[in-house]
């Protein structure tokens, strides 16, 4: 949250900014497009914080904690491929962008509810695989193509650190090819960005909460997730205290 005195820090942060260009041009050296970048954000009010975790462990719950408020409306059996954004507006209101650009706007808690379990909850039947890193990787980038056997073959022996089920590694695969069989026609369908507005406290204007989809096993957070990252102005991750231990390649 943006704590008391927070135009005043602005103030001082920004005039020690404007110093530090004066001291570079002086010096005739340039000044880092990564602080320039930042110094920009802060003149423009944008700070985005990045939730990062393992799949299912707890990020909604986490950021719905944080803000004290249920604004992530998922029930703990629903999980997607899609970055989620969370940020202060005049109403609840959700819009949807899938992978070949197209939008859907829908406002109010119960028609929000029923689209994500409609359009971006995963079944049971592919729960245990893993459909973000399926979708991003493999689907979106393929376009309705057929994959060829030697990359599908590969992507299923390097995806199997991701198997923390157990599942028989021959049984892993073919949920995965059964997956993509299903999906491969519907890829543009696929919900890459979901941009969620809700009346929050006047404190949150200007910070952007990014939810992203789960990290694997590996530590593969995927390529839609990477691009944000790099936008990122602080990062939590969220570690369950089941599962893995904090030394797993995911964590770290």
């Amino acid at each position: 949250m943006i704590v008391n005195g927070y135009k005043e820090k602005k103030k001082q942060v920004l005039a020690i900014y404007d110093s530090f260009v004066n001291l570079c041009k002086l010096a005739d050296k340039p000044v880092n497009e990564s602080i320039s970048s930042q110094a920009q954000k802060i003149r423009d009010e944008i700070f985005n914080l990045m939730i990062l975790g393992e799949a299912k462990s707890g990020k909604s719950t986490f950021i719905n904690a944080y803000l004290g408020k249920e604004v992530v409306p998922m029930d703990v059996r629903q999980c997607t491929s899609a970055i989620i954004k969370i940020h202060r507006g005049d109403k609840f209101e959700l819009v949807a962008t899938t992978a070949a650009g197209g939008k859907s706007t829908i406002t109010g808690i119960d028609k929000i509810q029923a689209f994500l379990k409609d359009h971006a909850a995963i079944s049971d039947k592919y729960r245990n695989i893993p459909v973000t890193t399926i979708n991003n990787e493999l689907l979106i980038k393929s376009k309705g193509k057929k994959i060829p056997e030697p990359v599908l073959a590969e992507f299923i022996k390097e995806e199997q650190k991701d198997n923390i089920y157990n599942i028989d590694p021959a049984e892993y695969g073919r949920i995965i090819r059964d997956y993509i069989a299903e999906n491969s026609q519907n890829w543009g369908k696929i919900i890459v960005e979901m941009d969620i507005t809700y009346p929050l406290p006047e404190s949150m204007q200007g910070i952007t909460i990014i939810d992203s989809p789960g990290v694997g096993a590996g530590g593969n957070v995927g390529v839609i997730a990477e691009n944000y990252i790099s936008e990122a102005n602080a990062i939590i991750f969220v570690k369950s205290l089941n599962g893995q231990a904090l030394e797993s390649s995911s964590f770290m």
